[in-house]
């Protein structure tokens, strides 16, 4: 998890970079033909601690959620498409924080997924890290699908059943630890989310 343009700048002390999260790999067979699909691994389930969910909440503008105090955090959200009312642009902002945050969100115009990791922390190392990385992604039965995994210099975004993944490096501070949804220009249906502090790997494996 890492690229060659800043790999020697990173910010860190002892360490280059890191492993994604173990993924599970497959084939799915799509009217373009086959494509792999990268999933999170099953296992992942046992770290999930203190789960807290939401059903049908309408977002407009910018709302705090109340989440776990925690930096390792997995997050599953759906948000169902309304012609009438469906906001321009809206997602999750995650590892909020005084003047911090990192964007997943997604542009209905232009049906594009976004990362935008520009105020995501320590970025000023190189040029080459503040970027927006954008990805097409249609909308399945009318529903965006997001499935985050938050750690504490990483983000892992998949969706469309693991057709799609983004993988980020990110250097919040560690107190920023916030959870935001958002919405621009409209409003947008959150029809389920979920929120589950994640265990270290270590300590779920004893």
């Amino acid at each position: 998890m890492n690229n060659w343009q800043y790999a020697q700048d990173l910010p860190s002390v002892a360490w280059r970079g890191a492993l994604s999260f173990p993924r599970e790999l497959g084939l799915k067979h799509t009217p373009k033909g086959y494509r792999l699909t990268q999933q999170p691994i099953r296992e992942l389930e046992r770290l999930r601690r203190q789960k807290r969910s939401l059903e049908n909440f309408e977002v407009s503008g910018q709302q705090v959620l109340q989440i776990p105090k925690t930096d390792t955090l997995e997050v599953i959200a759906n948000f169902k498409l309304e012609k009438s009312q469906a906001a321009e642009r809206f997602g999750l902002r995650v590892r909020t924080g005084q003047n911090e945050q990192t964007t997943v969100g997604y542009n209905l115009k232009t049906a594009q997924l976004f990362v935008d990791r520009s105020h995501s922390g320590k970025t000023s190392f190189n040029p080459s890290f503040p970027k927006i990385h954008l990805v097409h992604l249609e909308p399945i039965n009318s529903e965006i699908r997001l499935h985050l995994l938050i750690d504490r210099a990483s983000l892992e975004v998949f969706s469309e059943d693991g057709l799609l993944s983004m993988t980020e490096n990110i250097f919040p501070d560690g107190s920023s630890t916030g959870l935001e949804v958002f919405a621009q220009g409209g409003k947008i249906l959150l029809s389920k989310l979920e929120m589950y502090e994640l265990q270290s790997s270590l300590e779920g494996s004893r």
